[in-house]
């Protein structure tokens, strides 16, 4: 589980799937088509992170 604070911004959907298909897909891939609804793009900033592996504090 992680706990932290989240920052949601709107918009900048294609781009960031078009950047995320280079690395994921193939360079020179697009992967969003033209028309494709900006979105919501959440950034997670972990405060704490607890549960069972190599983490665990115990």
């Amino acid at each position: 589980m992680i706990n932290g604070r989240a920052r949601i911004t709107e918009g900048g959907v294609p781009a960031l799937l078009n950047r995320l298909a280079q690395i994921y897909i193939a360079p020179g891939t697009t992967y969003a088509p033209s028309g494709t609804p900006p979105g919501y793009i959440t950034r997670i900033t972990a405060e704490r992170i607890h549960g069972v592996g190599p983490w665990s504090e115990e």
